[in-house]
């Protein structure tokens, strides 16, 4: 667990944290506490290294690929 938070770091889980410290931030300055919930699972899944597509899972298949 301690080696995925610090290891393969790329522009997507950067992104994720980015995106989740302004929606904390706009959720504090304007009152919209609903907001938190959106900051908060950008912050798990950016910290936990996770996403829904993560392992090739939302892949298309290959149009090359003749199925009979």
């Amino acid at each position: 667990m301690k080696s995925n938070l610090f290891k393969q770091w790329g522009f997507a889980r950067i992104i994720r944290v980015v995106l989740a410290l302004l929606f904390a931030v706009w959720a504090f300055v304007d009152g919209e506490y609903w907001l938190l919930a959106f900051a908060a699972l950008l912050l798990m899944q950016a910290f936990l290294g996770c996403s829904s597509c993560q392992n090739g899972s939302c892949e298309l298949p290959d149009k090359d690929i003749k199925t009979d």
